[in-house]
């Protein structure tokens, strides 16, 4: 799941912002300066280029904040776009915890052609390991209907041509969060 960061040294916009972004479902984490949270220029050029979408300085509205936090939604939703049907199948089973042995039996495919469409969809997607891959996932299936649908229906995406949809049991995802 997303974190925002909030750096302020007044305590109660900290307390303010904290319960804006909960509401909304996102993580957050507090520091009172920039000292604490260790924020120099060396340190923003690095969370950009981790995938951080925007610094927001004072003064600022909320819905400056909630605009930043839905161009995070729409910058994943377009990576997303950019995963082949093969790619977004073998995302599919990964997220949910299986092996690419067991993908490559339920796909028919090789073992190689699953590592290489793995890979790929954890290339295209900017994801730096399979735990940050699954928190997109699920960043991705919070934000619309549409992708949580694809994601979290593997029978469905192994036989695109099926139109029964079958959800995730709910212990199967525990076991992926896990």
């Amino acid at each position: 799941m997303a974190v925002v960061f909030v750096i302020d040294n007044d305590p109660s916009m900290r307390a303010a912002l904290e319960k804006l972004v909960l509401s909304i479902g996102l993580n957050v984490r507090l520091f009172a300066s920039p000292e604490e949270f260790h924020g120099d220029i060396r340190t923003s050029v690095r969370a950009m280029k981790a995938g951080a979408v925007d610094f927001l300085t004072k003064p600022f509205r909320d819905q400056e904040l909630l605009d930043a936090i839905a161009q995070l939604d729409a910058e994943l939703r377009k990576r997303y776009a950019t995963l082949t049907a093969r790619e977004r199948q073998i995302m599919t089973f990964v997220v949910i915890g299986r092996a690419n042995k067991q993908i490559s039996a339920e796909l028919n495919v090789s073992e190689m052609t699953v590592k290489v469409h793995r890979c790929q969809a954890i290339r295209k997607m900017r994801a730096r390991s399979l735990p940050e891959l699954v928190r997109i996932a699920d960043r991705l299936a919070e934000a619309g209907p549409k992708v949580a649908g694809e994601l979290y229906q593997p029978d469905s995406a192994a036989k695109p041509e099926s139109s029964a949809p079958v959800s995730l049991a709910a212990d199967e995802r525990a076991q992926r969060i896990a």
